[in-house]
């Protein structure tokens, strides 16, 4: 029987996998987000959207995703990132879920470099 932090996990994964190119580098709080869409990964930190972003950016990163339990745990991250989803100037949303449940709860973005 799988759990609902596994449902998260695939769903998420199956949708990265879908919707990212081969080399995308996956940011999220655990590795079996990316390992399960093939994809290489980066661990998130707990920081502010600004130097999540800088951080990955640094590191080769090209997507955040950010999922289930984890939501939780990152309470400024979720509420930002999560229940206020949407385009920021440094990330762009490219999906929600889990509004509705039991529908899986993720949200993945695409990392974009600052304007010059």
């Amino acid at each position: 029987t799988k759990t609902p932090q596994q449902d998260d996990a695939w769903a998420a994964a199956s949708w990265l996998k879908a919707n990212t190119p081969p080399g995308a580098v996956v940011m999220s709080t655990g590795p079996e987000v990316a390992f399960h869409a093939g994809r290489r990964w980066l661990p998130a930190p707990v920081a502010s959207r600004a130097e999540v972003v800088e951080y990955g950016l640094k590191r080769g990163a090209t997507h955040l995703c950010l999922r289930g339990r984890y939501l939780r745990v990152r309470p400024d991250q979720k509420r930002e990132l999560y229940d206020g989803a949407g385009d920021f100037d440094d990330l762009e949303l490219l999906v929600k879920s889990g509004e509705k449940p039991p529908e899986p709860s993720f949200v993945v973005y695409r990392l974009k470099a600052p304007a010059k």
